[in-house]
């Protein structure tokens, strides 16, 4: 999966602080690639696995909350309190 340029990652305009690493780029690939999705954090990490970055979990949390702070993703707590 090729991974966003950091140009194009300006464009999403991220919250200040956020760096457009080589994770947060992998992270932007995955939603961008499955825009519906509503993944959980160890489905976020299996993808961001699969794409050859490895992330830890804490900093895929971090990443996700980073995103959702900015509104580039929507968090929501489903039945099973699992948070997507």
């Amino acid at each position: 999966m090729p991974l966003p340029s950091p140009q194009r990652l300006q464009s999403w305009s991220l919250p200040p602080g956020m760096r457009a690493t080589r994770a947060t780029r992998a992270l932007a690939a995955v939603y961008e690639a499955r825009p519906d999705a509503a993944l959980s954090e160890p489905e976020v990490e299996a993808a961001l696995a699969q794409a050859g970055v490895a992330v830890n979990k804490v900093t895929v949390y971090r990443m996700l909350d980073r995103f959702a702070a900015a509104g580039l993703l929507h968090k929501q707590v489903d039945a099973a309190r699992v948070t997507r």
